[in-house]
C-alpha cells in the first residue's frame, strides 16, 4: 500500500513539473506580445493636455502664458520636474500644427525648458492638435474611440473600442451615446463617421451599463468629442 502511495505521488509530482515547464516555456513570447501591444497603446494615447490662458498680471515670461493639464490624471509632471495640478508654460510651440482656440482645444506634446536673462521657464512643444466638434463643456474622462466594424443581431453588442488617454486602460464597449446641447446634428454624424478611421475620435464622457437581449454591456455616454486638425 505504501509503495502504491509513493508511486502515485511520484507520478503526480512529475505531471506538475511537466505542466510548469510547459507554461514557463510558452510565457516569454506571450508576455512579449502583450508588452508590445501595451507599448503601442501607451504611445498612441499618451501626452494629451488641455490648455487655458494665464490671465495673471505680471511681467512676461513669468505670467501671460498658459496653464497646461494632462487629462485623466490628478497631477502633471511639469518642465521644472515638479508634479502639479497644472503646469505653467510661458509659450506654446505649435510646430506647424493648426492652432485651435483654447476653449475647444485638446493638444498632444511634451515640455521643453528654455532659458534667457529672466531665468528658466517651460514651453509646451505641440505635435498634434484636436478640436471639439461642438461648444458643449467636456465632462468626464477622455478616451480614443474607434468603430470595430462589428454589427450584431441582438443588443447590446461590443461595436467599439475605447482607450483611456494617458493610461494603458482599454476596453470594448457597446457603442457611444453622442448628444449635443447646441443641436449640431451634422457634427454628430461627422463624429460617427470619423470613428471608422484609423485615428478614431477622442470622446469625453462616462461609462454606464446597458441591458438587452444579449445581456449587460458597458457603453460610453459622451459629453464632448474631438477630431484631429491637420
Amino acid at each position: 500500500m505504501m509503495l502504491k502511495l509513493v508511486t502515485f505521488r511520484s507520478v503526480l509530482l512529475a505531471l506538475i513539473l511537466t505542466t510548469l515547464t510547459s507554461i514557463s516555456a510558452s510565457t516569454p513570447s506571450h508576455v512579449a506580445t502583450i508588452n508590445a501591444a501595451d507599448s503601442k497603446t501607451l504611445t498612441d494615447n499618451s501626452t494629451f493636455f488641455t490648455i487655458r490662458p494665464d490671465m495673471r498680471r505680471c511681467a512676461s515670461p513669468m505670467c501671460g502664458g498658459y496653464f497646461v493639464k494632462q487629462v485623466n490624471q490628478l497631477t502633471t509632471s511639469c518642465a521644472n520636474g515638479r508634479n502639479m495640478a497644472e503646469c505653467y508654460v510661458a509659450d506654446i510651440e505649435w510646430n506647424g500644427a493648426p492652432e485651435v482656440d483654447w476653449k475647444q482645444a485638446l493638444v498632444r506634446g511634451s515640455f521643453l525648458t528654455r532659458a534667457d536673462r529672466n531665468g528658466k521657464y517651460g514651453i509646451l512643444n505641440v505635435t498634434e492638435t484636436w478640436e471639439a466638434f461642438t461648444s458643449d463643456k467636456p465632462l468626464g474622462d477622455y478616451y480614443r474611440v474607434k468603430d470595430l466594424g462589428i454589427r450584431c443581431i441582438a443588443a447590446p453588442c461590443e461595436t467599439h473600442s475605447e482607450f483611456k488617454l494617458n493610461t494603458a486602460l482599454d476596453a470594448k464597449i457597446a457603442g457611444v451615446g453622442l448628444a449635443s446641447n447646441d443641436g449640431n446634428t451634422d457634427a454628430l454624424t461627422q463624429a460617427l463617421k470619423a470613428m471608422t478611421a484609423p485615428e478614431g475620435v477622442i470622446v469625453v464622457g462616462t461609462n454606464a451599463m446597458v441591458t438587452g437581449p444579449a445581456g449587460r454591456k458597458q457603453t460610453l455616454k459622451a459629453t464632448q468629442f474631438y477630431r484631429r486638425k491637420t
